[in-house]
């Protein structure tokens, strides 16, 4: 409700009040109305005089509305007494109509003001008295305590005049200086609450005005009363009381502690003048504290008084209530050179209001104090913290200021291990006088290190001790012992303590509550720098102050301070503090200890971190002898610990014993591990040793312990850390920064520099066995007095390290063991041979050797690992043993050789090779006496050696001619042996090389032919093993050399072509061919006992095949298969074959190694009597040498491939361009074949590709492919049989065809092809030339076969056809269509194919029908091909069985060769719609096999089309219809119609189909849909057009129709829909103007416009009607109507001229309608017509119509007549739900009534029901006002003399009519009008007499009910006075009260 009080007088005494909206840009206007305007006098407020105080008070009968209050005061009967008053809700009493009124419930605001000692109450009357007629009473029963004053009874004051001045009508009137009562202090206690009469009035407590603008949160304490659950509710007013926001609410469950609340203020709070309250709660209220937004950052003082508080106690504490106290800062009394205190503030009392207090037990001085933000560190102690440039600052005690701290990095200690043996160092600890230092502290005594011991001293001195300050600390690790001296009332405590501001405060870190070690980690700290320890005992009684506030009384409990009696016994020994970062390496270094006898020598470190993995460690180490012994029998062990916890007491070996979970064990690093035996570092060595990644993010300690005492040695250059890389190679000291290289060694890994090391030195092949060349041995000892060999038997560890070897090149390490022979123990214990490739500092277990029992003298052979670092750097070997008992499991090395992986080709030997032994009577024979190397072989190799008498035998030396020694081989490096025999066999009678034993010597020297053995093996080792004993004395081998065979034919002077003889003629021949092919068919020559095939270059093939047969006995036949590499001087071996009789064979034979030469010769031996039985049809010899797997060849020359890949070529011919083969029916089956070499098969896929050149046209060509495994002896075909058929549209190019195959499908990994040709038609004698073959390619190394885009060549890579590109051709440069007509487009490629001109393109061939389309991109996901074939065109005789397969439709992706069948054309099924896979492809329709006996059959669709989202054409912008093919699938024209078929959409209900078109001609059902991709068509319901019709306009003076079809019409909703458009066969070939199929626009633009993109496309906006009327008078346009069919207008109507007859109005406003009114005009209507006329109505913008009323033709018992009728609808049911409509009056095409004339009149919208009430003054001259449902005879007049210059309706026909709005009437209302009589305008103003009135007034209640007179204007105007000089009467008209709520 909105008040106006005029201050002034208006002078004028005609005022105009005017309520008026200021317009506003945007689109949201108010809206708004005036309801109840009330003007009415006050009384002046200087007239208004102070109203007599009064003890009751009762008001008139009083009408009541919404919003009354009731406001009124109470005034002190006494003022003088006011402040020991308080109300009571008793002391008054509300009566409204003698009902009371709870003010506990209804009372809305109690307020106290303290200027004039007043209450003012304001209670809200209660709705139940609303509305109604009420008397007020109001009675004071405290009649002693107040009296009333100020009663308002009306509307609430706006703010509530701020709860002091007057209200009067619903305004204030009051001076403003005295509005509210405002307090400025923003705390309260119970006291401010009494002094301000802030009581609690029905559980509410209501505080006075408050300036809240500035105040952030309230904070207030509560306490309930009883235990039980208690509710608290906190509001705020900024608007005097009138509105309450809630702040919060808490619920207390039974809990009477005295609880604190800290509350933000919202927004809405913070006011100038703000109510705040707390309610409905029996809470207490006891303290209240409102902070402000801006709060001081600090509270600072300075005091300049002298400091100092020896021995004084000081108390601070904090109190949040000011009744209970909280210790603060804990002060002690202890001497300090500066007493300074201070604390953080608890984060319990941030935010909170606290009050601090400090008291002593005596005088003190306080110097300075702050209460602010903390200085970094509190200024570490050393400077006071102050508030200086709005931040807190560090003012330091040296009278320097620093934003940081104070700290004196200076005094810092670093890390310290303090034993307390020696004096105590005071300069760093702190402690009493009565503290001692011992060995026994009470009962406890120490036998290492001295406690520090705290006796009982009954707190004469308190018991602490101080010790710092420290630099960042890490951990601390003290021993602590306790004991309780006295267990009765002991609440002592000891407590380790930190502090990092010099004392002013100390954190507990821990209490030390039993005797342990304690372990405390400081890492965590925030500040963490001048860290002070502090050990101190301290009472648990410790007195405190209390206070309590109960009732206005106040009580102080002050806690006594007992006798504090010390009730422990403690002390501290063996502390270790350590600090971060600190450089300092050994924690207690014994290296330097004054040496004694008997001495342990140990040394440790401090800890080290071990933040990540592999980490090492490294020094120098030097090892003594025993002292006084000079033994180095001892062993240094290197130990670590990780349990800081327990003070490092936890002692293990760094690198164990090996086991199965130990990742690095001594058995595998370090020589010994982490034990160093003395003996191996008598001189100063690099150690080195991994650190177990167990240990990761641990921290460490080492310690190095002796095995025996008086045991020194040397520790130099520590270094812990990151593994350097390779760990320096072991030749180098790891740093921080990397490798600190040894000189010879480069960086970065310290590596060998190779201009340092002569190669001899790091490539030994064998190491002397006598351990000379071994560097590191140990544990080893000579086996007896008469066998010197070392032999390793000592206890503990055995073992040997060799010197740096390089491992390039070799394979193999081989060993030889061997056991002293009078020592043989048991053998239990493994030895392990390992490796290393840093020096020796890890070492990597290669075998671990275990005594084998059924062969002990078997060597071992290790394999060297594929490891990089093995190949680049040097190595050492080591063979490690661990025993527990000497001789067990004892050893001898025998030999240890490092076999190369290029074995040596030649051996020389110098000298003799046996070893200088001559007693052999423990041996056991037969025995070795000496063995080569493992020599590589090759084709020709000998080996020579001589015999020469042992040195052990005396006497001359001598020969002898035949070897007396048994020789053996062995081809797997010596791990078994061979004898050396070649016996005869039954081709031993030619050249083959025979070998037996004893060699003869040929001039003293013996030949083994090794090559003979390279079949077995590439390499080889000859032994020589002795029988006895004599043997071995008695000869000697020597001059063991190889020897090629070229050397020996070069001592024959015979040459073969490859040997080159010094001195002689080199050979020379020419080329020679490589393979051989000759087919004898029925020619096949006579067979002897040999047959020699020429000379060959079989460098490079690879086998021989012939085809025999023999039809004759003997039953078995014997082939002798033999090869020559020397000229035919000696031949050997290829293969025997065996002939059965009336059999054929073929015999397939891979060429030997041997015979890869350029001069072989291969002759057939027959070994039978008789071979004339033998028929040799076919001798092959070719191959590739090595099996290929791609076979590749390019037939336009004969070099461009190789021969060795093919077997045969069948009768081809080679024409410099094709591979060509002839054909005659008369050839045989072979002749048109290419048969492959045998390829090698690894992949799962296999392609074959041809390039063809057709040669014949319209010929069918079979293709056969068949493949063989067993070299050809069987065939087996593969399922990849094609038929080639080329016409003339084929012959300018080549094509590739390309077939795949699986490894499933041939099943072997070896197999040769074979590829056929054949042509079935042929039937002439004459050869024809089929075709031509141009390259061939046979694989799987080519990606996917070039992806069918491009021929694979033999390296893999692709020639890409054009428009294709990539290394795979599997990127087109071609953009593929994604939608098309692919036989319109000829976009196909067709085979067996011809025209026909009745059937167009038919498929007729006998043996291939196919049609191949080009590549599609199938992008969409919906995409489908619609394909309908014809079978019954040329013939229909011919009938398909049902279920036959007949053709096939199949599609292959972009880069597949696979054809996938998509669907199988079955029964009689010709006509198809199917998905296609989102690909790009190819689709292919192809015949089944065979085809000359199916029917021909054309295509006649062959449709691929996708659902579009949406669909848009334009003529205009498609005049070549280069874009028709994006929206329609087809245009078909027949004799009657044209037919448009538009492509599929998705279904989607908010859609529109929109077309325009300019043919009247359209067929009646102009519109069909498909559901089912255009299988079946379906009509759309549209009866007489009544629910969707075409909109007719005009456009560049061409009449277009625009059809709006919605999706939501069809009944049918499926996943796509296709339109068809009908038009008549005479419409223009341009009839179609536009299509859009997509989203609706809104309301469909009325129909007005196209709808395209989801938007209009108009530029004019269509405003809708309102008030819509149409009256057809002479001034009538068509502005109101969308569409009008051809008219004659009439007076006040319309008719139609036309058969047409429709009218569709513009958009009207729907909203203030009730009905609709009109009327038809009919002429001349006859019975014979029979139609309807509708009123049909349209909510969405013309797009469907719904029947609103249907008019009958004929009119019963009606023949002929002419009528108005007049019609109303009413509209309350659509007017309520749509807001916007358009009409549209409609009469279908009749063909009865074609001469029937109607029309339209007076069309009025009937408003709806006005709920307030109708005025009008007639100022706006407009044709339409709203107030009117219409006007009929009147018009606005101009103000003229005639109307008394205002203006007026005047009624001007001789009948009119005026009707208004329906008008909701109430109670009581009235009809007010003016009027005058009929005025003469032609000079004689003088208005007429009533006697010339024939006007009345009429109402009615209802539309379609009569009018009822409610007054004569006639009367009226007779019984009226006039007004100024009668020119107008003013009436007032009582309406009856049967018009109420009507």
């Amino acid at each position: 409700m909105s008040r106006i009080l005029f201050e002034e007088k208006v002078e004028s005494e005609n005022c105009l009040i005017e309520w008026r909206q200021m317009t506003h840009s945007g689109e949201n206007q108010d809206v708004w109305a005036i309801d109840d305007i009330t003007i009415r006098d006050v009384i002046s407020k200087t007239l208004i005089k102070k109203s007599v105080p009064v003890k009751n008070f009762q008001s008139k009968l009083t009408y009541i509305r919404p919003g009354y209050v009731l406001n009124f005061r109470l005034e002190f009967v006494n003022r003088k007494e006011s402040s020991k008053l308080l109300f009571d809700l008793d002391d008054i009493q509300l009566q409204i109509n003698s009902s009371e009124i709870d003010l506990s419930q209804h009372m809305e605001i109690f307020s106290y003001h303290s200027e004039n000692a007043t209450f003012t109450l304001i209670v809200p009357i209660p709705k139940l008295f609303w509305y109604k007629n009420v008397i007020v009473n109001l009675t004071m029963i405290a009649t002693k305590k107040f009296t009333l004053n100020l009663i308002h009874l009306g509307v609430q004051c706006e703010n509530n005049c701020w709860l002091n001045g007057i209200c009067l009508e619903g305004m204030c009137l009051s001076e403003q200086q005295k509005l509210f009562n405002q307090i400025t202090h923003l705390s309260f206690n119970e006291y401010d609450l009494m002094k301000n009469k802030i009581n609690v009035v029905n559980n509410e407590l209501l505080l006075p005005f408050i300036d809240s603008t500035d105040l952030s949160a309230v904070h207030f304490q509560t306490m309930a009363s009883t235990a039980i659950k208690n509710n608290l509710l906190l509001e705020c007013s900024p608007n005097g009381g009138v509105k309450w926001f809630e702040i919060g609410i808490w619920t207390r469950e039974k809990d009477t502690s005295l609880k604190d609340h800290y509350v933000p203020l919202p927004s809405s709070c913070q006011e100038k003048l703000a109510l705040f309250r707390w309610k409905n709660s029996s809470i207490q209220i006891l303290n209240i504290a409102f902070v402000k937004s801006q709060t001081q950052h600090y509270f600072m003082d300075e005091l300049k008084t002298n400091s100092n508080m020896n021995h004084t106690r000081l108390h601070i504490d904090y109190s949040l209530d000011n009744v209970t106290w909280h210790e603060l800062i804990d002060t002690n009394n202890f001497e300090r050179p500066m007493n300074r205190f201070g604390r953080q503030i608890p984060t319990t009392i941030r935010r909170r209001s606290i009050l601090i207090r400090i008291q002593s037990d005596s005088s003190f001085n306080l110097n300075h104090i702050y209460l602010g933000p903390s200085c970094p560190a509190n200024c570490y102690g050393y400077g006071k913290c102050v508030w200086k440039s709005e931040q807190a600052i560090c003012q330091c005690d040296n009278n320097k200021t620093s934003q940081a701290n104070c700290l004196r990095n200076d005094l810092l200690l670093p890390s310290l291990y303090e034993t307390f043996e020696n004096k105590i160092n005071y300069s760093i600890w702190s402690m009493p006088s009565h503290v001692q230092l011992t060995h026994r502290c009470y009962n406890r005594l120490s036998k290492t290190t001295p406690y520090l011991c705290f006796l009982p001293n009954n707190y004469t001195q308190q018991s602490y001790a101080i010790i710092g300050p420290f630099k960042t600390l890490k951990y601390v690790i003290f021993k602590f012992g306790l004991q309780y001296i006295s267990l009765t009332n002991c609440s002592n405590q000891i407590l380790f303590q930190y502090s990092y501001d010099n004392g002013i405060q100390w954190h507990t870190k821990k209490i030390l509550d039993e005797t342990n070690n304690i372990y405390e980690r400081f890492d965590d700290l925030l500040i963490n720098m001048n860290i002070y320890l502090r050990w101190i005992e301290e009472n648990g009684n410790r007195f405190f102050f209390s206070f309590f506030n109960l009732s206005n009384f106040v009580f102080r409990f002050i806690k006594n301070k007992t006798k504090e009696v010390s009730c422990l016994m403690w002390n501290l020994r063996s502390i270790s503090v350590r600090t971060k970062n600190d450089g300092n390496l050994w924690f207690e270094n014994n290296l330097h200890v004054k040496e004694t006898n008997g001495s342990n020598y140990e040394v440790q470190t401090w800890e080290f971190p071990l933040t990540q993995s592999s980490s090492i460690i490294q020094f120098d180490l030097q090892m003594f002898p025993l002292k006084n012994l000079n033994d180095t029998n001892w062993s240094l062990l290197l130990e670590i610990s990780s349990n800081v916890m327990y003070g490092w007491s936890n002692w293990v070996s760094l690198i164990p014993s090996c086991n199965q979970t130990i990742l690095y064990c001594e058995d595998k690093i370090a020589l010994t591990g982490s034990s160093f035996l003395a003996q191996l570092y008598q001189q100063q060595r690099n150690v080195t040793i991994p650190i177990p990644d167990n240990y990761v993010n641990q921290e460490v300690r080492f310690r190095w312990t002796t095995s025996q005492e008086d045991a020194r040695f040397m520790i130099n250059k520590v270094y812990v850390g990151a593994e350097c890389p390779w760990f320096c190679s072991g030749h180098g000291l790891c740093q921080s920064n990397g490798c600190q290289c040894h000189r010879g060694y480069i960086l970065p890994y310290c590596s060998l520099d190779p201009s340092m090391v002569l190669q001899g030195e790091i490539l030994p092949m064998q190491l002397n066995a006598n351990l000379s060349s071994w560097p590191d041995v140990w544990g080893h000892e000579k086996c007896s007095s008469n066998d010197e060999r070392y032999v390793f038997s000592k206890t503990d560890t055995r073992g040997l390290i060799s010197s740096e070897l390089s491992l390039v090149g070799i394979k193999y390490i081989r060993i030889e063991l061997d056991t002293c022979f009078n020592r043989t123990q048991t053998f239990n214990d493994p030895i392990h041979v390992q490796i290393s490739t840093n020096n020796g500092i890890l070492w990597n277990n290669l075998i671990t050797i275990i005594y084998r029992r059924e062969s002990p003298q078997k060597p071992w052979l290790i394999e060297i690992p594929a490891d990089e670092a093995m190949r680049l750097y040097l190595v050492r070997v080591r063979l490690f043993q661990r025993v527990t008992t000497k001789w067990t499991s004892n050893w001898i090395l025998n030999k240890f050789e490092m076999i190369p992986e290029q074995l040596p080709r030649q051996l020389i030997g110098d000298g003799t090779l046996s070893a200088n032994i001559c007693n052999y009577k423990n041996y056991i024979f037969p025995r070795e006496m000496h063995s080569t190397i493992d020599i590589e072989l090759n084709e020709t190799l000998f080996l020579t050696f001589q015999l020469d008498s042992s040195p052990c035998m005396a006497g001359s030396p001598v020969t002898s001619n035949r070897s007396q020694f048994h020789l053996e081989f062995s081809i797997d490096y010596g791990q078994t042996w061979s004898s050396i025999d070649r016996p005869s066999t039954i081709a031993s009678r030619t050249n083959e090389i025979i070998i037996n034993q004893p060699l003869r010597a040929i001039k003293n020297t013996f030949f083994l032919p090794l090559h003979a053995y390279r079949p077995l093996s590439k390499f080889i080792r000859i032994r020589w093993l002795a029988a006895n004993s004599t043997i071995a004395t008695r000869w000697q081998i020597t001059n063991v050399t190889t020897r090629s065979e070229c050397k020996v034919l070069c001592e024959l002077d015979f040459c073969n072509g490859k040997c080159r003889c010094p001195g002689q003629n080199n050979c020379s021949s020419s080329l020679r061919k490589a393979t051989f092919f000759e087919r004898f068919n029925n020619t096949s020559p006579p067979l002897s006992d040999l047959l020699v095939l020429p000379l060959l270059n079989l460098a490079s093939t690879r086998f021989i095949e012939f085809y025999i047969q023999m039809d004759c006995q003997p039953n078995v036949q014997v082939i002798s298969l033999e090869y020559s590499r020397n000229m035919g001087l000696s031949w050997q071996l290829l293969k025997y074959v065996i002939l059965n009789a009336n059999q054929s064979n073929i015999v397939h034979e891979d060429l030997l190694d041997e015979m890869r030469f350029d001069y072989v010769l291969i002759r057939f031996a027959f070994l039978s009597n008789n071979s004339s039985c033998l028929k040799l049809e076919q001798i092959i010899v070719t191959g590739s040498i090595t099996l290929e797997e791609v076979i590749y060849g390019k037939f336009d020359q004969l070099q461009n491939f190789n021969p060795n890949l093919f077997v045969s070529f069948g009768d081809g011919i080679f024409n410099e361009t094709y591979l060509i083969f002839p054909r005659t029916n008369k050839s045989n089956a072979s002749a048109n074949e290419i048969i492959t070499d045998d390829i090698n098969i690894f992949e799962n896929t296999f392609y074959i590709q041809l390039v063809i050149a057709p040669l014949l046209f319209n010929r069918c060509i079979n293709v056969k492919f068949s493949f063989s495994s067993d070299y050809g002896c069987t065939w087996q075909s593969i399922d990849l049989n094609d038929i080639l058929l080329f016409d003339e549209s084929h012959s300018e190019r080549l094509k590739i065809f390309t077939w795949k195959s699986t490894s499933m499908m041939i099943g072997s990994n070896q197999v040769r092809f074979r590829i056929g040709f054949d042509d079935e038609q042929m039937s002439s004698d004459e050869e024809q030339l089929i075709i031509g073959i141009s390259e061939l390619y046979m694989g799987s190394n080519c990606i996917n076969a070039c992806n069918g885009h491009g021929m694979c060549l033999g390296n893999g890579r692709c020639r890409c056809d054009t428009g294709w590109t990539n290394s795979d051709c599997g990127l087109s440069l071609i953009r593929f269509p994604n939608e098309i007509n692919i036989l319109d487009h000829v976009y196909y490629t067709s085979y067996g194919a011809a025209y026909n001109a009745k059937c167009g393109t038919i498929f007729n061939s006998t043996c291939k029908r196919e049609l191949q389309t080009n590549y599609i991109d199938i992008n969409h996901e919906h995409t489908y091909v619609h394909i309908e074939l014809h079978d019954q065109c040329m013939s229909k005789a011919n009938i398909r069985k049902n279920g036959d397969g007949w053709i096939r439709l199949q599609y292959r992706e972009i880069n597949s060769h696979e054809w996938i069948t998509l669907h199988i054309f079955k029964d009689h099924q010709l006509n198809i719609i199917k998905l296609l896979p989102v690909y790009i492809l190819q689709l292919r329709l192809v015949q089944d096999s065979p085809s000359g006996s199916r029917p021909l059959w054309s295509i006649e669709k062959f449709h691929i089309f996708h659902i579009h989202s949406q669909l848009q054409w334009f003529a205009l912008e498609d005049k070549n219809a280069t874009q028709w093919n994006s929206t329609f699938l087809t245009k078909t024209h027949s004799t009657d119609q044209i037919i448009h078929e538009i492509k599929d959409v998705y279904f989607n209900l908010d859609y529109i189909l929109q077309i325009e078109f300019n043919c009247i001609n359209f067929t009646k059902n102009i519109l069909e849909y498909s559901i089912n991709l255009g299988l079946t068509w379906l009509e759309i319901p549209n009866e007489d057009e009544l629910q969707i019709i075409p909109i007719k306009f005009n456009y560049e003076n061409n009449t277009i129709y625009r059809l709006t079809i919605p999706f939501s019409l069809f009944s049918i909703q499926n996943n796509s829909i296709r339109f068809r458009l009908k038009f008549s066969s005479n419409c223009a070939d341009d009839h179609l103007k536009y299509i859009h199929i997509g989203n609706k626009c809104s309301m469909n633009c009325f129909g007005n416009t196209r709808c395209f993109n989801n938007e209009c496309q108009t530029t004019s906006v269509q405003i809708p009607l309102v008030d819509f009327r149409e009256t057809f008078d002479k001034d009538f346009n068509s502005a109101n109507w969308l569409q009008l069919e051809s008219y004659q207008h009439s007076t006040n109507k319309i008719l139609w001229t036309t058969t047409n007859r429709q009218a569709i109005t513009r958009p009207i406003d729907l909203r203030p309608m009730r009905a609709i009114k009109w009327a038809y005009t009919f002429e001349n209507v006859s019975k014979t017509c029979h139609t309807s006329i509708y009123l049909l109505i349209s909510t969405d913008g013309t797009l469907t119509w719904s029947i609103l009323h249907q008019f009958d033709l004929p009119i019963k018992n009606q023949i002929a007549w002419n009528k108005t009728v007049e019609l109303f609808v009413e509209l309350e049911k659509i007017t309520a739900k749509y807001n916007l409509g358009q009409f549209r009056w409609f009469q279908p095409l009749s063909s009865t009534c074609q001469n029937v004339t109607w029309g339209l009149s007076r069309i009025i919208s009937v408003k709806s029901i006005n709920s307030y009430f109708l005025t009008d003054y007639f100022y706006t001259l407009s044709s339409s006002r709203s107030n009117w449902e219409s006007i009929d005879g009147a018009l606005l007049a101009q103000p003229d003399q005639c109307n008394n210059n205002i203006p007026a309706l005047i009624f001007h026909d001789d009948s009119f009519s005026v009707t208004t709005i329906p008008i909701l009437i109430q109670e009581f209302y009235v009809l007010v009008f003016q009027f005058n009589a009929k005025c003469d305008r032609n000079g004689n103003t003088k208005p007429l007499q009533c006697r010339n009135l024939t006007s009345i007034i009429e109402y009615r209640t209802d539309l379609s009910s009569k009018w009822i007179q409610l007054v004569d204007m006639a009367d009226l105007a007779c019984r009226t006075s006039l007004i100024n000089g009668g020119y107008f009467n003013l009436h007032t008209i009582k309406l009856p009260s049967e018009t109420y709520s009507r």
